[in-house]
Parts: structure tokens; C-alpha cells; sequence
């Protein structure tokens, strides 16, 4: 069976290839076509009595390595500099409002429907609330101007600091004031330990003469976030600082004497590393989305409480976001469809520990409200978006024309 196994997965993941290649073209998000699959392959294999394995199990391993391979993937596209300052001032602050405001209405609405805590209605909705970048980033590479910037700033931030907050309620059951002094703390020792990480990181992407080397730094780089996590630390912020600092290697110059490493050497570096991650991130996020939709019983959605909850969530969702992009700076009012729900959400979801559980709160309302974000975004008015705009420079005063709500 093992040559069928392997045949079978070689022509998923080149399907999935494919999925990606056409999704510019189609606008459909290779993300959701890998769920269909999934699924189907599954029902198949069942309707020719050949049985197939749970992959549950394997969920929480290939989320966690495409966490950090997407955020690092993000990160790396970043671009720190004079002219894109206001556009992570702009992401940054949507990411945290949109992150406050859905979370905490939500949570109390489940507070009002259910007669639950406020702490236990919010760590149930809090993974609902962050937007997947590993469905963003590849979506909106192809948008005009600033937008792709804004998007991948904005869901990388929402990624780090909603698993921030997640792990801070699940690591507590109620809300004390030494908690804030505990967040900062726990924040401040995991940069301390990143810009460490990152100098050791930084030194074997100089010094490595080996035709392996990218893995080995990779993989060192997960190494650090398995440790820091385990520490209860923030590692994602690890991760994060990593690629900000690799992706803008200027910043180091005036230390690179004393760090002892070469900025030439390392910014040559840089885009063969930054393949390899997006080669990677492709092949976990494929394999993920892949197992996920295996997963779901699609009897499961017919319950009413169930379309209620996640109809819901999206509308409330949709519309603070709305909101928020309109009065704010920039011209970003025209991607209020790109707020997707997927990997994070179901690596979060899957980690809300037993006791803090809603059992309303299921998994077939995580999956609605997954696969309703992302049917959101055939919603985006950006239409001039296709193949041919997608190769020509922006022309000046674009995105503030498109900005303008209709």
C-alpha cells in the first residue's frame, strides 16, 4: 500500500499546486478547495470500503510548524522603512482594535445567550476572532498599492497577539491585576531571548558553508519556539522578530562589527531563504487544510443553533471591521472582506482547555465560520485585480480612489 499512500499524496499536494497557481485567475482561495477535497477523498475512500485513518491526531503538529512557517513567511516580506512606517502604524492599530472590540462584544453576547463567565465566553470566541494569514498573505499578493503591506502586517499582528491573549486565559482562570505586570514581564524576557535566538540564527546563515543550511536554521528556529513555549513564553514574538530583522538587515549595520557577522553576506542570503520558507509553508499548509477537511462530518451543520452562532460571528465580525477600516487612516476600506478565519483558529480552538469548553461553542460552528470568512472573500471589490494588472506598477492615486465606500 505504501507506493498507493505515496502516490495519493504527491497528487494532492500537486493538485493543491495547482489550486494555487488558478486562484489569481478564479479568485477561489486555494484554502477552501483543499477542505473540499479533503473531505471528498475521504468520502470516497469510505463509499469503496477501503477505510481511512483519523488524521486528527497529526492536526496540532502540522499546525504548529505552519504557524511558524507562515508568520515567518509574513515577516519576511516585511519591509521597514521611511514610506511604510505609516502603513504598520495603520495594520498594527486595526489588528489590536478589531482583536479588542470582536472578541469582547462577542464574548458578551455568549455571556447574555448562555449564562456563562465573561472568562470562559472569551477564550471560547477569541479564536474566531484572529484573522489567518496563512490564507491572507497568499490571497492578497496579487491586490494593488499598499494593500498586500497592510494585510500581511495586519494578520501576522492579529496571529501573535491573539495567541497572546489565548494563552494568558488559558493559563488562568480569572482576571487579576498582577496579570498585566505578568503579560509585560513574560513579553520582555521573550525578546531578550529572541534578539538572542536571532544573533545565533543570523551567525549560522553567515557562517554555514554546507549545501544544507537553510533547514538547519529553520529547524533551529522552531527548536527556539518549542522551548520558549513550553516556558510559557510569547515564542511566536521570537519568530516575528527573526524574519523582521533578516527581511530589514540595515537595522543591524551599526552592530555588525560587534556581532561579528557580514551584512553583504547575509542579505545575499536572504531570498534563497525565503523560497525554501515559502516551499515549506505550502507543503504544511497543503498537508493541514488537507487532514483538517477530512475531519468534518458535514451532518453536523444542519442544526440550527449551530448556523446561529456562526451567522452571528461572521455578521458582528464583518461589519466592527467594516467600521473600523473606514475610519481609519489609509485606503484599506476596500479589504474589509480579506478578515479570513483558518489554521490559527483551529490550532486555538483545539487547545481551549477541557474545563473552559462550551459545548455549543463545537467544532462544526469553528468550521462554519471558517469556511462562511472565507466565502467572504469572493466579496472583494477589488475587480480590476487579475493577471495582467497583478504584473503593472500601481498608478498613483489608485488606492485612494478605490478607498472611497460606494
Amino acid at each position: 500500500m505504501s507506493p498507493h499512500i505515496l502516490s495519493g499524496i504527491c497528487i494532492l499536494l500537486l493538485l493543491s499546486y495547482v489550486f494555487d497557481l488558478t486562484a489569481r485567475k478564479t479568485r477561489i482561495p486555494s484554502v477552501l478547495l483543499l477542505l473540499i477535497v479533503g473531505w471528498a477523498i475521504k468520502q470516497l475512500m469510505i463509499f469503496l470500503n477501503l477505510g481511512f485513518p483519523d488524521l486528527e491526531p497529526i492536526l496540532p503538529l502540522l499546525g504548529t510548524a505552519g504557524l511558524v512557517l507562515i508568520v515567518l513567511e509574513g515577516s519576511l516580506e516585511l519591509k521597514w522603512n521611511n514610506e511604510n512606517r505609516p502603513v504598520f502604524t495603520v495594520a498594527f492599530i486595526s489588528a489590536i482594535l478589531q482583536l479588542t472590540l470582536i472578541s469582547s462584544g462577542l464574548a458578551l453576547f455568549l455571556v447574555w445567550y448562555f449564562g456563562v463567565s465573561f472568562h470562559q465566553a472569551l477564550i471560547n470566541v477569541l479564536p474566531l476572532t484572529v484573522i489567518s494569514s496563512a490564507i491572507v498573505i497568499p490571497s492578497s499578493r496579487y491586490l494593488p498599492g499598499k494593500r498586500p503591506d497592510f494585510l500581511t502586517i495586519e494578520s501576522t499582528i492579529s496571529d501573535v497577539a491573539g495567541i497572546l491573549l489565548f494563552n494568558i486565559l488559558a493559563e488562568n482562570d480569572s482576571f487579576r491585576i498582577g496579570l498585566v505586570f505578568t503579560t509585560f514581564r513574560d513579553l520582555g524576557l521573550t525578546i531578550l531571548i529572541s534578539l538572542a535566538a536571532v544573533w545565533i540564527l543570523v551567525l549560522l546563515m553567515d557562517r554555514i558553508r554546507h549545501h544544507v543550511k537553510f533547514l538547519p536554521i529553520i529547524l533551529t528556529l522552531m527548536l527556539f519556539y518549542t522551548v520558549t513555549k513550553e516556558w510559557h513564553l510569547p515564542s511566536l514574538t521570537l519568530v516575528l522578530l527573526f524574519g523582521l530583522l533578516l527581511s530589514n538587515i540595515h537595522i543591524l549595520t551599526p552592530l555588525q562589527k560587534y556581532l561579528s557577522f557580514s551584512k553583504e553576506m547575509v542579505s545575499a542570503e536572504v531570498p534563497g531563504f525565503k523560497r525554501i520558507t515559502s516551499e515549506l509553508t505550502f507543503l504544511v499548509r497543503s498537508l493541514f487544510f488537507l487532514s483538517f477537511g477530512s475531519s468534518i462530518n458535514i451532518n453536523e451543520f444542519f442544526n440550527e443553533s449551530f448556523l446561529f452562532l456562526a451567522a452571528v460571528i461572521l455578521v458582528a465580525g464583518t461589519i466592527i471591521r467594516a467600521v473600523i477600516l473606514l475610519f481609519l487612516p489609509g485606503s484599506y476600506f476596500r479589504v474589509w472582506s480579506f478578515a479570513p478565519k483558518g489554521l490559527i483558529t483551529i490550532l486555538l480552538f483545539m487547545s481551549i482547555p477541557n474545563h473552559l469548553k462550551l459545548a455549543e461553542m463545537s467544532k462544526p460552528v469553528v468550521v462554519l465560520v471558517v469556511i462562511g470568512s472565507i466565502l467572504l472573500m469572493f466579496f472583494r471589490s477589488d475587480g480590476e485585480v487579475n493577471l495582467s494588472k497583478s504584473q503593472q506598477a500601481p498608478v498613483p492615486g489608485e488606492d485612494e480612489e478605490l478607498s472611497k465606500p460606494s
